[in-house]
């Protein structure tokens, strides 16, 4: 990754669904669509979703920034 990843500071994760009750689709959508969630990025990665903290970790221009990579 780059060499300024939230990862490297504990900001940001990537996980996977271990579940045949809900999808990785899904769960992204779930993510997105949470009024409770503040994030700095949401990205859908073919086999996990990467979820990063927003302010004050990330600038707020760029916060919520979603997308998916297939």
């Amino acid at each position: 990754g780059s060499k300024n990843s939230q990862h490297l500071n504990g900001t940001a994760a990537d996980f996977v669904i271990d579940t045949n009750e809900l999808s990785l689709d899904k769960a992204f959508l779930k993510l997105k669509e949470s009024p409770f969630l503040h994030y700095g990025q949401l990205i859908l990665e073919r086999d996990w979703i990467h979820i990063s903290l927003g302010v004050p970790f990330r600038n707020l221009n760029k916060c919520y920034e979603s997308f998916k990579i297939l």
